[in-house]
């Protein structure tokens, strides 16, 4: 229709749209019709995500898991919606707006506001200020902020180790709060799973840019039916929600938020990458406070011990994200900083012991351009370890199956503290 016309792209996957303020055009359209615009708008996006070639392929009030959605679609979608309007949407997008109708009822919100604001598709949806979060203009549309472009700079040049001060101490800088004054720990847990065996597991993703409950949306498919799987999204790693000021905010912040979703239900703790530190240290404070977990399982989490390893980790995992594609995320200033805030706070994590059984995933193959899996510094606090094939990014993409089904069976081991 003439009146989405420089709003919607054509029906294939990853491509762009530019030019101009489209988050202004909605919002300049009759009051009328902007209802069908903006949702025509999300259903032609939504159908090209899934390969159909036409929006009327797509029923509008039907859930995104029903349509066919998994981490990568969620994703793309998300990319493809901000690149489409200028808003700067969450990666928790399908998951805060589980519908392309209540996705698109949120780009007309946001559309008004950000077209009364006068800054047209600078303003981020669910926060305030720039599109980058903190202040800085937000450049163009693919992520490249101040921050970012020198991450991506130090990444052509191969001096990304050498940048990641940058970002720590530049995070210093962000909104943060502390454990005095908690930010409502709603919207914090996710589920992505439904069953009724017992316990349940509560994932923990890593605070690497791009990070978020959608990256165990194919994990979380192996038990449907099985079992509730949540997911957590991290404080300060959507949006301008303020970053945690101390290592002990996030996790309270966390603990509240899994409370909330699990009740008095029996619950194992599910950390990927450095996520896994997360998971260990929730699992301190809930056995602090007299609830022990059922147990924890950490995905190929490296240690957190040693500074000079842990940011050789950071700068290994930046690499490959950047290596990837620029499809596959879009990554802007807010995102850099938020790694940068939680690789500051991690020198402030306790090395509590905890008390409920554990399992290291290992992925049994290297990341990059090294031979020798060895080479990446597992954290080896854990009571038994399985290997699977898979390295650190794949056991959670195309060889999720092979992790659940580790993850599975050490649930229903006899005595799951003697896997190995």
């Amino acid at each position: 229709p003439l009146l989405l016309s420089g709003l919607t792209g054509a029906p294939t996957r990853r491509t762009t749209t530019g030019g101009g303020t489209p988050a202004r055009r909605l919002a300049a359209v009759p009051e009328s019709e902007r209802a069908v615009a903006a949702r025509e708008l999300v259903l032609s996006h939504v159908a090209a995500v899934l390969g159909h070639s036409s929006s009327g392929a797509v029923d509008p009030d039907r859930g995104f898991r029903e349509l066919g959605f998994d981490s990568l679609a969620a994703v793309e979608l998300r990319n493809r919606l901000t690149q489409a309007t200028g808003l700067r949407l969450p990666t928790t997008l399908v998951f805060d707006h589980p519908e392309p109708a209540a996705v698109a009822r949120l780009l007309l919100s946001e559309a008004a506001a950000a077209a009364s604001a006068g800054r047209g598709g600078a303003r981020p949806a669910s926060g305030n200020g720039n599109g980058n979060g903190i202040g800085i203009p937000s450049g163009n549309r693919t992520g490249q902020g101040t921050f970012s472009a020198l991450i991506h700079h130090a990444h052509a040049t191969q001096s990304l180790l050498e940048a990641l001060p940058l970002l720590t101490e530049a995070s210093r800088f962000r909104p943060a709060f502390t454990s005095s004054e908690l930010p409502d720990g709603a919207g914090h847990v996710v589920k992505l799973a439904s069953g009724e065996g017992l316990p349940k597991l509560v994932c923990v993703p890593s605070f690497m840019p791009g990070s978020g409950p959608h990256q165990f949306m194919r994990f979380a498919d192996r038990f449907e039916g099985k079992r509730d799987v949540y997911a957590c999204s991290l404080p300060g790693l959507r949006g301008t929600d303020e970053a945690p000021g101390t290592w002990r905010a996030a996790i309270d912040v966390l603990v509240a938020s899994i409370r909330r979703a699990v009740g008095d239900d029996p619950f194992v703790l599910v950390g990927y990458s450095i996520g896994g530190v997360l998971a260990h240290s929730i699992a301190a404070r809930f056995e602090a406070e007299g609830v022990r977990p059922e147990g924890v399982v950490m995905l190929d989490t490296p240690t957190p011990t040693d500074e000079k390893e842990i940011l050789g980790v950071f700068s290994l995992v930046m690499a490959e994200i950047l290596d990837r594609g620029q499809g596959a995320t879009v990554i802007d200033d807010a995102g850099w900083l938020a790694m940068g805030s939680y690789v500051r706070l991690l020198a402030e994590r306790r090395p509590d012991s905890i008390d409920a059984p554990s399992l290291l995933i290992r992925a049994g193959r290297p990341l990059g351009e090294s031979d020798d899996v060895s080479d990446w510094p597992a954290w080896n606090v854990c009571d038994g370890q399985v290997e699977i094939a898979a390295d650190h990014f794949s056991l959670i993409e195309t060889e999720s199956a092979l992790t659940a089904e580790a993850t599975e069976r050490w649930l229903t081991a006899d005595s799951p503290s003697d896997t190995d």
